[in-house]
Order: C-alpha cells, then sequence, then structure tokens
C-alpha cells in the first residue's frame, strides 16, 4: 500500500497546475524524502507538513476512517497500467522527437519535393523506432495490475503510428 500511496500522490501532483519545477520538487519530495503519514496529509488535506509520532497516529486514525483508503487500494492498480504506458509512450515520443528534430536540421539543404522527400524519409524512421519502442515496451504490462488493459493500450498507440507510417508511405509511391 505504500507504493499506491506514492503513486497516486504522484499523479495528483502531475495533474496539478504545478510549475514544472515544483512538480519536480513535489516528485522528489514524494519519492525521497516524505513519510507515509506525510502522503497521507498531502491526499487528504493538501499539506506537506512535519510529523511527531502522536501527529502520526491521529493521522493514520483519520486516513483509515476516511474514503481515501479505499480510494488508493482500487486506484492503485489502474494508476500502474496508467504510469507503464505513458512511461513507454514517453520514451517513444523521445525518440520520434529527436529524430523530427534531426531531419529539420538534415532537410535544410532541400527545397521542394526534395525536402518533402528528405523530411517523410527521417519521419519513417522515427515512426519505425516509436513502433518498436511500444512494441518492446509491451513487455513491461506483465507488471502491472491489469496486463490486457496496458497491452491493449500500447496496441492502440501502435496502430495509430502505423497509420502515420502508412500514410507517408503512400505519400513518396
Amino acid at each position: 500500500m505504500d507504493k499506491q500511496l506514492r503513486i497516486m500522490a504522484g499523479a495528483i501532483v502531475m495533474e496539478s497546475k504545478l510549475s514544472k519545477v515544483a512538480k519536480l520538487q513535489m516528485l522528489n519530495f514524494i519519492r525521497k524524502e516524505a513519510t507515509i503519514p506525510q502522503i497521507k496529509v498531502l491526499l487528504m488535506d493538501g499539506e506537506i507538513v512535519t510529523l511527531d509520532e502522536q501527529a502520526e497516529e491521529i493521522v493514520n486514525a483519520r486516513f483509515k476512517q476516511s474514503n481515501l483508503n479505499e480510494d488508493v487500494i482500487a486506484i492503485g492498480g489502474l494508476l500502474t497500467v496508467s504510469l507503464i504506458v505513458a512511461a513507454v509512450t514517453a520514451q517513444a515520443y523521445k525518440i520520434i522527437r529527436a529524430v523530427v528534430s534531426k531531419a529539420h536540421r538534415t532537410c535544410l539543404k532541400y527545397s521542394g519535393n526534395e525536402k518533402q522527400k528528405c523530411v517523410d524519409m527521417v519521419k519513417k524512421k522515427g515512426l519505425e523506432g516509436m513502433i518498436s519502442t511500444l512494441t518492446s515496451g509491451k513487455s513491461k504490462c506483465s507488471k502491472s495490475k491489469d496486463p490486457k488493459k496496458c497491452q491493449q493500450l500500447l496496441n492502440n498507440k501502435i496502430s495509430k503510428a502505423k497509420k502515420k507510417l502508412d500514410k507517408i508511405a503512400t505519400r513518396t509511391i
């Protein structure tokens, strides 16, 4: 349950309107420094506090009585699936971003149809790398609470990437 609490708190931080720097600081706090009672207070009250032993007992009792205790158990599994899919997808997009950036630099020397062919060729390589990363990432789904759903989500992303790849292929013919 400790891991689920940290995952849930991290997901809430990521969905918040905090700045990118503040989110990174909060995630680092949750991952490295926060005690479980501190995370419970963060989930219940949205505050970071320092607690002594007596306050920890009160927090644990409040948390046990709240609906959050059941929600953490129920949502923890779903978040695990979402986090695995998000991590694999982020890795895939990182690859395609690097390839497209390279395409921009490489294809600057061309113009007209030659430039379009160059960009299409580089995008094709990027999409192939993305599909490969997403496909290999499906093996991580076995670690999630719902491996079928995880694989289905990744298969949907692979399908979309393949459609884009087909669109480029028909354009270059």
